[in-house]
This record gives C-alpha cells, structure tokens and sequence, in this order.
C-alpha cells in the first residue's frame, strides 16, 4: 500500500461574498475543525467533491491563460512533479484526509485574524467581532 502524505502549501483563508450573515459566517469558519473531525462523505459525495476539484484544474486554456499561468507557476517554483503530486493527492482523497485537516485549520484559526470588506451597517451591527474598525 503507498503511503499516503497530504501536502499543505500557501496561505489558508475563508471567503464569503455579499454575505448578509456576518457573524454566522464567522462562526461557520470557527466551527469548522470539529465539523472536520466528524466528518463522513459517501463515496459519492466525495467523488463529486473530487471531481469538481479535478474539473477546475483541467479548465481549457487559451495561449495567454497558459503563459499567465506557467508565469505564476514559474514565480512560486512550482514544477511538473509538484503539479501531479497535488492532482494525485486529489483525486486519491479520503475522508480521513480530510479529518486531517482539522488540526491545521484550528491552528490557522487560533492566530484571530480578521478581516471583513463590508457595508457601514454591517460591520456597525457586528463592531463588538472587531478589535480595530476602518471605514473608507
């Protein structure tokens, strides 16, 4: 059996767009650790999971999309091995990989970074979340 190693490179963040829940959001990402810990995807779920991953990095590109990204694949020395490692791992991914992840993304959550783009009403709603407020 070949020793399965999951590989975690690059920044980590959570992302919502025009999200009128703020502080649920929030508390979404906070819970995502134990969420993690429990989870159990059927095999079907979790090869729609891998699928749509795949799908993504198998997008077709035009010439300039191409040199744009050897460019960026050039600036953060990712090579052909790398790239493979990274769709292998995907497409032989586990729910015990994902498990995994949970101690990573407690650890990443711990450090207490905010940072939320958001209307005056919303962030006004939700001050007491925030150490520091800027409006602009």
């Amino acid at each position: 059996m070949r020793r399965r190693v999951l590989t975690v490179t690059g920044p980590c963040f959570f992302a919502s767009y025009r999200d009128p829940k703020l502080k649920e959001s929030l508390q979404a990402y906070y819970d995502m650790p134990s969420w993690l810990e429990k989870l159990e995807l059927s095999e079907r779920e979790l090869t729609k999971y891998i699928i749509g991953t795949i799908s993504g990095l198998d997008t077709p590109l035009t010439n300039s999309m191409r040199l744009e990204q050897a460019g960026v694949y050039h600036l953060k020395q990712v090579d052909t091995a790398m790239r493979q490692q990274m769709r292998s791992e995907i497409i032989d991914l586990t729910n015990a990989d994902l498990q995994k992840l949970a101690p990573l993304i407690r650890d990443t959550l711990s450090e207490k970074y905010l940072c939320v783009v958001g209307s005056s009403q919303s962030i006004e709603a939700n001050k007491n979340i925030f150490t520091k407020t800027q409006h602009i």
